[in-house]
């Protein structure tokens, strides 16, 4: 019996010098760790699909840019950030059963910041776009064409699947979904 408890304490001590070493063995293995997430590409084309709340429905178009080579988090292995700034032009159809008809042409400039996660395949954003509202309007009887600056938050999402991405944003006037080509 005290073989066999001298045989259980050695057989101990030998695993848990093997399990301690294991670590340093498995790091001198490992590939080098990388200094910064993968960042994913904002350079391209969007096409939307519109929903303004209220009922209106439409078609927008987006070319992003990026701004600078690199965001604020540089050194963090799980997360990359970029800037961009977004230029395009939405167009919204309004019927209002019967009473009328309105035209939305609103061309836009926007500022986002894409965080990127899952090594640069999903990205979330917030977003400020800037423009100009230019919508004609003919509802009961009364027609006219009328002007404004357009300012809107946005918060948004993007899943990349190699050159071609699937975008949603939500903002304080409408709902967008679409897809993106990536250069």
């Amino acid at each position: 019996m005290r073989r066999l408890s001298k045989i259980l304490v050695a057989t101990a001590l030998v695993l848990g010098m093997v399990a301690a070493g294991t670590p340093a063995l498995a790091q001198e293995n490992a590939p080098p760790a990388r200094s910064h997430a993968q960042k994913g590409n904002i350079t391209g084309l969007s096409i939307w699909g519109i929903l303004a709340y209220g009922g209106g429905f439409g078609a927008g178009a987006r070319f992003a840019i990026p701004v600078g080579s690199s965001g604020i988090f540089r050194n963090n292995p799980q997360l990359s950030d970029q800037f961009a700034v977004e230029l395009g032009a939405d167009v919204i159809f309004w019927n209002y059963a019967g009473y009328g008809t309105e035209t939305d042409i609103i061309p836009t400039a926007g500022f986002m910041w894409v965080f990127w996660l899952m090594h640069g395949k999903l990205g979330l954003y917030p977003k400020i776009d800037l423009g100009y509202h230019i919508y004609t309007s003919s509802i009961a009887g009364i027609s006219g064409v009328y002007s404004g600056l357009y300012f809107q938050g946005v918060a948004g999402i993007i899943y990349r699947t190699g050159s071609v991405s699937f975008r949603g944003e939500v903002g304080s006037g409408m709902l967008k979904i679409g897809v993106a080509l990536n250069f």
